[in-house]
């Protein structure tokens, strides 16, 4: 027969130190940090990410100037629908930036083609305003317009179930055979 009373007394003697045993094993912990004494000082780089960040809480009043840079994004970080609408404009980019928008151009669609086994069909559009200086100092990036989309060049389609990609090529007007 096992004695119960025993581990009653045990339990009752305790119980303060048990119920303190029990929370410890919990998990749960809080720390009580006074306001303020956490600075930029304290924290260890890379200790503050993007997951850690509660949304909506970093907004263009609480970056010092001039420390997010393009050097500093990430490639594709900023895209058109990441951005306000209106929020860029002419007077909001860097003096040396020159934007040419040359508006929109309907080519000559030549024959179809074959080279290298691929069947093809070009279209010329003549763009005075891309001089050759222009295309070795600048990015240059070209768009077309399809059943009211706007998508950029090269574009990849699966029509057919193969894929299809439409490019651009820069260069002087072609003078060979069509």
């Amino acid at each position: 027969m096992i004695r119960t009373r025993p581990l009653l007394e045990f339990a009752r003697h305790n119980a303060i130190a048990l119920l303190a045993l029990l929370i410890a094993c919990s998990g749960t912990a809080y720390a009580a940090i006074p306001n303020g004494s956490v600075t930029t000082v304290k924290i260890k780089n890379g200790a503050v990410t993007a997951p850690k960040l509660k949304k909506e809480a970093v907004k263009t009043a609480k970056i010092k100037k001039g420390a997010v840079t393009s050097n500093r994004l990430k490639a594709g970080a900023v895209n058109r629908s990441k951005l306000k609408e209106g929020s860029v404009d002419r007077s909001r980019l860097a003096d040396d930036l020159r934007v040419i928008s040359s508006g929109w151009h309907s080519g000559t669609a030549r024959p179809d083609m074959s080279w290298d086994g691929t069947l093809w069909t070009a279209v010329q559009i003549a763009a005075p305003e891309l001089t050759a200086e222009l295309m070795d100092t600048h990015a240059v990036h070209v768009y077309f317009r399809f059943l009211g989309r706007t998508a950029p060049l090269p574009y990849t389609t699966r029509a057919g179930g193969k894929p299809n990609t439409m490019t651009f090529v820069f260069g002087p007007t072609f003078r060979g055979s069509w």
